[in-house]
């Protein structure tokens, strides 16, 4: 079985979106949103802290308001951080020409799948996979915590039952 595929930067946005829902999962949500929480509730009372200042000495009134305005601010840019580094990620990890989105050409067997691009050539047992994920687009097949081959589910659609014949067994004891 073999079929041809190019990723898109949407693929890449979904696939970021997959990691991101897993690191969260296995590193415990609650421990990676300890520190911003943390840091806006500092800011916050920081904030609060100026409002009575202002009310009670008007000659400084200005220079206060300006501080708790640039809190304000701080904490507004906090918070657009992680999604605008993310966009930024995304359109710098991904080179046109890279493997991500080149055209891949996969052949799947009962021993495993070998992909090919113009940059690279992978043979993957299945053994070597660890996890099999999907969404309504594509299946992710990890061969690690946080990577994974990403397999646009059209891409195999003229042999999807045997296909996931083989990716339901990926991670079943052997």
């Amino acid at each position: 079985m073999q079929t041809t595929f190019a990723l898109t930067r949407e693929d890449f946005g979904l696939y970021q979106q997959l990691l991101t829902r897993r690191l969260r999962r296995k590193a415990k949500a609650w421990k990676l949103g300890v520190l911003p929480f943390t840091g806006f509730l500092l800011l916050g009372m920081a904030a609060g802290g100026l409002l009575p200042l202002i009310a009670r000495d008007p000659d400084a009134a200005g220079p206060l308001q300006a501080a708790c305005a640039l809190l304000v601010l701080g904490m507004l840019a906090l918070m657009a951080a992680a999604p605008v580094q993310k966009a930024l990620l995304r359109t710098e990890m991904l080179l046109p020409g890279g493997a991500f989105l080149s055209d891949t050409t996969m052949s799947v067997s009962d021993n495993g799948m070998v992909l090919e691009s113009n940059r690279c050539r992978s043979e993957l047992a299945w053994s070597s996979f660890l996890e099999a994920v999907q969404d309504d687009r594509n299946h992710y097949l990890f061969v690690d915590a946080m990577q994974a081959v990403v397999v646009p589910k059209a891409a195999v659609a003229a042999f999807q039952p045997e296909f996931e014949a083989r990716v339901s067994r990926i991670g079943a004891p052997r």
